[in-house]
């Protein structure tokens, strides 16, 4: 997908497992309990709309979103094409960097839910401009289903 316009992004995550925390939370991520968003998430569609028409990758290639707490970790790919393998395992040419580099998002951070708004900012991102910046989802759980559109970010 090589598209320089603008896209609005919406994904579609199913439940890969929600798995309760091994150690009582500490006080402070205490608020997050119970958040619909707790556990893993596995990336099943991603859809972009834009103003002259849309795509929608359906199955996806693979991606998790994990939430835990007060913290969240998104790594997933963005295309409709698997990564290629390298030419000579572990030793990827430059072009071959570039490649890989442009096919995945990768962000850590710390999140937090407003309303049906899902805000997150991340510590660690694969653009530095993102690191320290924010992104804003509109959500909605339907049982083992999540929805996130939007993607509205600012650094």
């Amino acid at each position: 997908m090589n598209r320089t316009r603008r896209a609005t992004l919406c994904l579609l995550l199913a439940t890969l497992a929600c798995v309760p925390a091994m150690s009582p939370l500490p006080v402070a991520l205490a608020a997050a309990e119970g958040s619909p968003l707790e556990g893993v998430w596995r990336v099943a569609t991603v859809r972009y709309l834009w103003d002259d028409g849309e795509a929608t990758i359906d199955p996806a290639l693979p991606g998790l979103f994990l939430f835990s707490g007060h913290h969240y970790s998104f790594a997933w790919h963005q295309g409709d094409e698997a990564q290629p393998e390298y030419a000579t395992p572990w030793k990827p040419t430059d072009a071959e960097k570039v490649q890989s580099y442009n096919a995945i998002v990768v962000n850590a951070g710390r999140f937090r839910l407003a309303g049906d708004t899902l805000i997150t900012r991340p510590f660690v991102a694969k653009t530095p401009e993102f690191e320290g910046g924010e992104a804003r989802f509109i959500y909605a759980v339907n049982g083992d289903t999540l929805r996130l559109a939007g993607g509205s970010i600012w650094n």
